[in-house]
């Protein structure tokens, strides 16, 4: 748990870094035309958690994750100090359990990881302008991501970073399948990143594979909850 934890920084730090310098150059090349965002209803679900970040973002989770809190967020913020990890998602969900460190939910394995990085005015594209990334472009941050996390993980299986329309608006969707180099128990990630005109949101949603049937239906529903200030 504790190196899921401290990877999934390292990734974070990466990728923000990649996109915010591809990021610049497209926002600048791309049309000026003002448009509505969010010209698309986000999914509504009865029963889950809803869940807000002031000036930042509001979606919904469901009701077997947690927000990450107690005695394991303790835990979590004392193995930054101690590695002298400087970065942190905004907020962290887990399943549910975790943060009593119930003995149940510290066999599981599932994350939604929600950071945003602060700009200038206009500095990122709008959130439903769709970003002007060419192919070669797309493969060097392909490239880039795949050697850094490569030093961390044993990559089982890569897929094609792709620009999504979710919601009416715009995310860059890099999706993998990795394990840690000394054991063999898979994960899947997927991590969508939106530009939203002075800010970039960053959501990544991982689970173990071989508990795909917990969680994989459920997280795929998540995204579509997301409404960005």
């Amino acid at each position: 748990m504790k190196n899921h934890y401290m990877n999934s920084t390292r990734i974070f730090i990466l990728i923000s870094l990649l996109l915010i310098m591809f990021c610049f150059i497209n926002c600048n090349a791309s049309s000026n035309k003002d448009t509505q965002s969010h010209t698309e209803a986000p999914l509504w679900m009865d029963g889950w958690l809803n869940i807000s970040i002031p000036r930042v973002a509001r979606f919904q989770a469901p009701p077997t994750l947690e927000i990450q809190g107690g005695d394991y967020k303790k835990l979590t913020d004392a193995i930054r100090d101690v590695f002298e990890i400087p970065y942190h998602s905004d907020l962290t969900l887990q399943q549910k359990g975790l943060n009593n460190l119930d003995p149940e939910a510290r066999q599981q394995y599932c994350r939604i990881l929600v950071n945003t990085t602060q700009g200038s005015e206009g500095e990122f594209c709008k959130l439903n302008e769709k970003p002007t990334y060419s192919k070669e472009e797309l493969s060097e941050i392909e490239e880039i991501s795949k050697l850094e996390l490569e030093k961390q993980f044993s990559i089982l299986d890569w897929y094609p970073i792709t620009v999504e329309k979710i919601n009416g608006n715009y995310a860059l969707k890099l999706t993998y399948r990795r394990s840690l180099k000394s054991v063999i128990n898979p994960v899947f990630v997927t991590t969508y990143t939106f530009q939203n005109h002075r800010m970039m949101h960053t959501i990544t949603l991982s689970y173990r594979e071989s508990e795909k049937n917990l969680w994989k239906t459920d997280l795929d529903k998540v995204i579509q909850t997301f409404v960005f200030d």
